[in-house]
């Protein structure tokens, strides 16, 4: 087993490396890190004073902003315990950044993922809050993340003796939050079929039920009535005095649409991040984009009337007009179309970007020469007319595309 953990471990840390998350040092740990690391230091996150003169593209990640944001979407929930999920590389903030930033915060009960990978990275820098692994798992990884303390999905025929045949190898119950289709039709027991697997799985004393969980639609009338079936079914289950554990159902669009949805625990993705899900939620809870996206300007340039810019000659000036290249696009997870009226900030002003590329992106200056080589621009970040949603309405996109980072980009953290 130890070899099998070492060579995972160097194959994560190069990886690691490969993608410029290296703002986490002194990654170690034996077959039982889960239970012997230390705790996270974020002395170890790279400050933000360490960017210098860095010219490629880079995230600014704001610890105090992510802490508001847990500690509000715990009030929304009625005080329940948050289950922060960390997938797509945190949310492209970094799945062991972010998770080191909230493990010292009281109203987050856990870390969720998607991948075994981000399961590993968050056990690897030293974080030894609960994590679940939401999705299915291979053979080969599943005895090494339950060593990890690392909970599984149980959602499948023969899920009783798959992990009672671990736990046996484990010397301890094998820990699982069961995952129930009630309607999303993706993964899980459906939830017509799901009232005696659940009590069977209750019973088996080698595993430990540590929760329920389900995904709802974000179609309204449909995910009000999948939430019902739940209820029913946890009404039943109780009565029955079956432990389901902790029942989480309430991703951000369900916290914030459908009452009741909060049950034992909320388990949200995007709002972490201080992105609504929507427009019509952002009166009712108050978040803060937790980052920055940012770059330096490489280029200051004039155009003449009727010069040109990009690839297929989408800006063409109208009168002399300068313009700065700033060293950041699309490969970086800037997701911005630069024919619908995208802005980036330098300094006090924002400029509207005329092109985008894989590597860079322009933006026009007006008249006069406002900005000078070195400037730092951001493109994305919590101040107006840039944030993540403001951005996807001009673009006609999600928020979600909105924060799809590069993982090559490396994140440096406001303490």
């Amino acid at each position: 087993m130890k070899s099998v953990l070492s060579s995972r471990r160097s194959v994560l840390r190069a990886a690691i490396g490969v993608a410029g998350l290296t703002s986490l040092s002194g990654l170690s740990g034996t077959a039982t890190a889960a239970t012997d690391a230390k705790k996270p230091n974020l002395k170890k996150l790279r400050s933000v004073a360490e960017v210098g003169d860095r010219i490629d593209a880079w995230l600014e990640v704001d610890s105090a902003a992510l802490h508001q944001n847990v500690q509000a979407i715990s009030a929304k929930a009625n005080g329940n315990p948050v289950l922060a999920v960390l997938k797509c590389n945190g949310y492209g903030l970094g799945t062991d950044v972010v998770a080191s930033i909230l493990e010292r915060s009281p109203v987050v009960w856990g870390f969720a993922v998607a991948k075994t990978d981000e399961a590993i990275a968050i056990r690897e820098a030293g974080v030894r809050k609960p994590v679940l692994l939401m999705s299915d798992v291979a053979e080969s990884d599943a005895l090494e993340l339950l060593e990890r303390r690392v909970s599984l999905a149980a959602y499948g025929p023969g899920s009783e003796q798959r992990f009672a045949a671990l736990a046996k190898k484990l010397g301890r119950p094998a820990g699982v939050h069961l995952y129930l289709d009630v309607g999303l039709g993706r993964l899980g027991v459906p939830y017509y079929r799901a009232e005696d697997w659940i009590a069977a799985m209750a019973r088996n004393k080698a595993l430990r039920v540590e929760g329920t969980f389900v995904n709802l639609t974000e179609v309204d009338n449909a995910g009000i009535e999948h939430l019902a079936r739940l209820q029913q079914l946890v009404t039943t289950l109780r009565a029955r005095g079956v432990d389901m554990g902790k029942v989480h159902a309430a991703a951000s669009y369900a916290l914030m649409h459908y009452p009741g949805a909060a049950m034992d625990m909320v388990r949200p993705g995007i709002m972490t991040y201080g992105v609504h899900p929507d427009r019509t939620a952002e009166d009712a809870i108050k978040l803060r984009v937790a980052h920055r996206l940012r770059a330096r300007v490489i280029r200051v340039s004039q155009l003449r009337k009727g010069d040109a810019a990009g690839y297929a000659q989408e800006f063409v000036a109208g009168e002399p007009t300068w313009t700065a290249t700033i060293m950041c696009g699309w490969s970086d997870g800037y997701d911005f179309k630069s024919n619908v009226g995208g802005e980036v900030l330098i300094g006090e002003r924002r400029y509207p970007v005329v092109m985008r590329t894989a590597n860079h992106c322009v933006v026009n200056l007006g008249r006069e020469r406002t900005v000078e080589h070195g400037a730092v621009a951001t493109l994305v970040g919590p101040e107006p007319g840039i944030r993540p949603l403001e951005l996807a309405e001009k673009s006609k996109s999600s928020g979600y595309n909105q924060i799809r980072y590069s993982a090559m980009l490396p994140k440096f953290v406001a303490v």
